[in-house]
C-alpha cells in the first residue's frame, strides 16, 4: 500500500492535472472529451451545485453527470472560449488520505471570443480512488453570481457566432 505521502501527492497531483484539462480541451477542441474526463475513474459522477443555477439554465440536477454527459455539455461551451486559466488556491486544498476526498477553491479566468476576461470562483469536493490517481466524485459548488452574467454574455457570443454552441 502507498504510503500517506504518497497519496497525498498523487490526490495533489490528480487535481492540477484535472484543472489543467480545462486548458488543454480549449488548446484542442478536437480532443476535449477526452482531456475532460483524463483523470476521472469511468464511473465518476459530477454534481454542480446549487442546483438552483442549473435548473435556471434549463439542466436537469436530479441525476449526477457522467463523464460522457458533462463533456458533451462542454463541447457547446468550447468553441466559444478564447482563452482559459485556472489557479487552484493553494490555502484552500484539504485532503483527507485517510478518506481519499479533497476539497479546494479555484479561480477560472475565461475570455469569451471577443469580450473581456472574465473570472469564476468555484469550490470543489472530490472522492477519490485507493491511490488517489483517479477522480470518483465531484460536487462543484459555483458562484453563482459571476456565474449568470458568464452564461448571459457566452449566450450572445453564441448568436454573435451564428447560434455556434
Amino acid at each position: 500500500m502507498a504510503s500517506t505521502s504518497n497519496i497525498r501527492t498523487t490526490i495533489r497531483d490528480t487535481i492540477a492535472s484535472f484543472l489543467a484539462a480545462y486548458v488543454a480541451a480549449i488548446e484542442q477542441p478536437d480532443n476535449a472529451s477526452v482531456l475532460l474526463s483524463r483523470d476521472l475513474a469511468p464511473s465518476c459522477k459530477r454534481f454542480i451545485r446549487p442546483a438552483s443555477v442549473m435548473k435556471s439554465l434549463g439542466i436537469d440536477t436530479s441525476n449526477a453527470e457522467d463523464n460522457e454527459t458533462y463533456a458533451a455539455r462542454m463541447q457547446g461551451e468550447i468553441p466559444l472560449l478564447e482563452t482559459v486559466h485556472v489557479n487552484a488556491i493553494e490555502e484552500s486544498l484539504v485532503i483527507d488520505v485517510e478518506a481519499r476526498k479533497a476539497a479546494f477553491r479555484s479561480e477560472h479566468w475565461l475570455t469569451l471570443k471577443g469580450r473581456a476576461e472574465t473570472m469564476l470562483e468555484f469550490s470543489w469536493f472530490m472522492d477519490f480512488d485507493k491511490d488517489g490517481g483517479k477522480i470518483e466524485k465531484i460536487v462543484q459548488v459555483l458562484d453563482t453570481a459571476e456565474c449568470a452574467k458568464y452564461v448571459d454574455a457566452m449566450m450572445d457570443v453564441a448568436k454573435d457566432l451564428g447560434g455556434h454552441a
